[in-house]
């Protein structure tokens, strides 16, 4: 398998941002050393197969289809981890303004960007941004990676554009399964890492503007005595 390859990310030779640091860390290369293993063990077992006869093709195609589902069920729990370290972020982010005194950590990606907005002018960014990959992601939690489900009474629904076109299977509703690709992850990690050098900018900008310059003492920033 190539490498991963988030090119449209590219840092141009620049040291790597932290947050791209650390998503490739907890969850991109995890996420490209469980495709290789798939991979890797859809050959052998297709291997085996003589391959001789309609049959054994037919049987081939089978196991080849079964390890596709290996990989969307990677790609998903790599979303989640996704999702997760952004919401992570965004959340130090905003405890930055807040101040130790009023530090939390029980915010919703919702609440938090729209904390963010009401102190940082002309944000490019709102919950809509993003809401399309929490809906992913709580539907690969709560809902078993179902199109739509029903959560505390209330219907959800991901975007049509990831919902399967395929069906496997007489269990299988054509159209009611997610489809969450690699290249839907791709599209995702670079949204949320804009979104996170963006914000992180104008906090950086509102502290020199409401604390004065600050240094980083042990992972926290500190005004200098």
């Amino acid at each position: 398998m190539d490498e991963f390859e988030f090119s449209a990310f590219d840092t141009l030779g620049f040291e790597l941002h932290q947050f791209e640091t650390d998503v490739r860390k907890v969850v991109l290369i995890n996420h490209e050393l469980t495709l290789e293993g798939i991979d890797k063990a859809a050959a052998i077992v297709v291997n085996r197969l003589g391959l001789t006869d309609e049959s054994q093709r037919s049987v081939a195609t089978y196991i080849k289809g079964q390890y596709d589902e290996y990989r969307r069920a990677a790609t998903n729990l790599a979303l989640v981890g996704l999702v997760s370290r952004f919401h992570h972020w965004l959340t130090g982010l905003a405890n930055r303004i807040r101040g130790t005194a009023k530090e939390t950590f029980d915010k919703s990606i919702s609440k938090e960007i729209g904390f963010l907005n009401s102190c940082l002018p002309r944000s490019p960014y709102t919950y809509s941004n993003f809401k399309k990959w929490v809906d992913v992601r709580d539907s690969i939690i709560h809902a078993d990676a179902k199109a739509s489900w029903m959560y505390s009474g209330q219907p959800r629904n991901i975007e049509s554009r990831f919902k399967r076109s395929d069906s496997i299977g007489i269990d299988i509703v054509k159209g009611d399964e997610l489809n969450f690709t690699e290249d839907d992850l791709k599209e995702a990690f670079g949204g949320m890492f804009e979104a996170v050098r963006w914000y992180e900018h104008q906090v950086e900008e509102w502290e020199k503007a409401n604390r004065g310059t600050q240094i980083l003492i042990v992972g926290k920033f500190r005004i200098p005595q």
